[in-house]
């Protein structure tokens, strides 16, 4: 199996952009300095942000601290965490007795903050009573629950005592100008320690910022900006631009008559240096998922020099996918053990079978491709158990490759799958069809480029074999309703909010915008409209336009006509009138069984017709 936490070997070749990444971090001077590295969800950042670490290793000028940003999500306050964290990472670390007070300094000073977001909200007269000398009142003002009032008293008491004497002016309290300037000693004194220690530079990775809710990731990027963002320390953020940029909306809306957008301009200001991790070509999927297979079965010293002879010889820098030939000049035989040799022979002859038509699926994603394979493994370890002998792996991979591809057709498979008695006639008639006139033909949604490449990758003819065991393999998936690899993207659920919304005039435009959308989400969301029609819960325009506009999914439109649960009125009929020209056959039936269940009336039915009554 593969895992999908963070390689400390470069299998996705990044070791280019750590280097620039690296002495970007520490060349540009003293000044604060903030670096994006941005990227999809399984793009690779946190290897990245690995490579970037090691290249620390060695340089004693220079001290890099690793966060992860997901570790503060179960805290109150996210600003208060990630300064402490900080704190107490760069605290270890120094051996000077003073410094190390210094800092230790900084963090108990914490607790100034920590009593404006946390006690100051029920304690402030609590606190004035305090101050003043007549702690009396304040039982008045204490929480219900507070069991122990002479334990509560004495802490905030002693917190504000030492905020007093460090950071408060003239007696007041949580003043907005005593906050503000209380900010700024924070930020100088914070500057002041890191100039005092040995280091050069202090680099921060921070990653997994975008698995954090919306409004902690806000939080986080504020006490970057606000309180440790000071000369001498590099922050590289590892994060999905999109995420950030959904957080910054959703804490701060657009402001109605302001064009610009916030959101943008919000990173654009706390990020100096962006830099886009590129999502793998189709080439690039092709060779690490043949690279992965390698990874599995080669002990790690000679996986490691496997690799380092690849990048040495600039194989991933060609135009082709790297050729077997090329991985077996780099590796020694005997470097597989004798009694794994057939199974690594049988696993990467089923990856170099599919890998063409996987790479297409996983939109260069490598921790799909990882995920692919752990699905294909465990079914095949699976098949061993319940069919030994029995279970071709390049059609149990095909069959996974169709799922993730468009997961309607593989339950549509499965039902085909069925009838089957000498041979699976509906696959064979849909593979042979591409030759028919698209109008005519029955099986248009199975001819997509990506989908008629699937058809013609080995083995070809699926017709001729019973597919119950490979379905009973994968029968929890049928049992399931939606791929979570394939749910919308924001794009996708915006315009598939817009097409609800629409009016006759919008719907044509929202169509065309959802026909530049990637095919699985074009699918996606066409499926949920034809549930819609079910329920009678879409307005007839909608789904008349998308009858006219999408001839592969007529069929099924079609079958969710005669399930509705709704009337055609008379507002319907220039709909239906459309529908009717473009498929008379089918619409008949369909408005004959209406009228049959009162569903639609006579004098409408002529009417879409084109037949005059009186």
């Amino acid at each position: 199996m593969w895992t999908d936490n963070a390689s400390d070997i470069d299998l996705l070749f990044y070791k280019p952009y750590a280097d620039i990444i690296s002495e970007d971090a520490v060349s540009l001077g003293k000044d604060p300095l903030t670096i994006g590295v941005f990227g999809i969800w399984g793009a690779g950042k946190s290897t990245l942000l690995k490579l970037i670490e090691k290249e620390y290793e060695e340089t004693e000028t220079v001290l890099c601290i690793n966060i992860n940003a997901w570790m503060f999500e179960g805290y109150e306050d996210t600003k208060i965490a990630i300064m402490e964290t900080l704190l107490k990472e760069i605290e270890e670390q120094i051996a000077d007795s003073n410094i190390k007070n210094g800092f230790k300094k900084l963090i108990k000073r914490i607790d100034y903050f920590k009593l404006g977001t946390k006690i100051i909200p029920y304690a402030v007269p609590a606190v004035a009573s305090i101050v003043s000398g007549t702690p009396l009142p304040l039982l008045l003002t204490l929480p219900n629950d507070v069991k122990d009032i002479g334990n509560t008293l004495r802490s905030i008491s002693e917190k504000i005592q030492y905020a007093r004497e460090e950071y408060l002016q003239d007696d007041t309290i949580l003043n907005e100008n005593s906050v503000v300037n209380n900010i700024r000693m924070f930020r100088a004194e914070f500057e002041k320690q890191i100039e005092l220690t040995k280091y050069y530079r202090i680099v921060v990775l921070l990653d997994d910022l975008d698995r954090c809710q919306p409004e902690h990731i806000i939080e986080i990027l504020e006490a970057i900006k606000l309180f440790l963002s000071v000369n001498k320390v590099t922050f590289i953020i590892a994060a999905d631009e999109n995420v950030i940029q959904y957080s910054i909306k959703k804490k701060y809306p657009q402001m109605e008559g302001f064009k610009f957008e916030l959101d943008k301009e919000y990173i654009e200001k706390l990020i100096q240096l962006p830099i886009t991790v590129p999502e793998l070509s189709e080439k690039d999927i092709q060779n690490y998922l043949t690279i992965l297979v390698y990874q599995k079965f080669l002990k790690l010293d000679d996986f490691s020099k496997f690799i380092e002879q690849i990048q040495k010889k600039k194989l991933l820098i060609s135009e082709d996918v790297i050729s077997i030939e090329s991985f077996e000049e780099i590796l020694e035989t005997n470097h597989i053990e004798i009694n794994e040799r057939e199974n690594f022979d049988k696993m990467l002859d089923v990856v170099i079978g599919i890998r063409d038509i996987v790479a297409t699926t996983l939109n260069g994603n490598p921790r799909q491709a990882k995920r692919f394979l752990n699905t294909f493994v465990t079914k095949n370890r699976l098949a061993e158990i319940y069919y030994p002998g029995e279970i071709d792996p390049k059609v149990l991979a095909k069959l996974l490759v169709l799922y993730k591809l468009d997961h309607t057709l593989f339950y549509e498979l499965n039902e085909w799958n069925k009838e089957f008695d000498t041979e699976n006639k509906r696959f064979r008639e849909m593979r042979e069809g591409t030759e028919q006139e698209k109008d005519s033909n029955k099986y248009l949604k199975w001819y997509t480029p990506k989908i008629i490449k699937w058809v013609n990758c080995n083995p070809v003819e699926l017709e001729k074999m019973s597919l119950n065991k490979y379905f009973y393999l994968t029968r929890e998936i049928l049992g399931s309703s939606v791929d979570t690899n394939l749910k919308l993207s924001e794009q996708g659920r915006k315009l598939l909010e817009e097409l609800g919304n629409s009016s006759q005039g919008t719907v044509p435009i929202i169509l065309k915008r959802i026909n530049e959308l990637p095919e699985n989400e074009i699918t996606e969301i066409l499926n949920i409209i034809i549930k819609k029609i079910r329920t009678g819960d879409i307005k007839s325009y909608i789904y008349g336009s998308i009858y006219e506009e999408f001839p592969q999914y007529r069929e099924d439109i079609e079958s969710a006509l005669k399930q509705g649960v709704f009337e055609i009125t008379v507002s319907d009929l220039p709909v239906w009138m459309k529908m009717y020209n473009i498929s008379k056959d089918s619409i008949s039936l369909i408005l004959e069984s209406f009228v049959k269940q009162n569903k639609l009336k006579e004098n409408l039915y002529d009417r879409i017709r084109g037949i005059k009554t009186n």
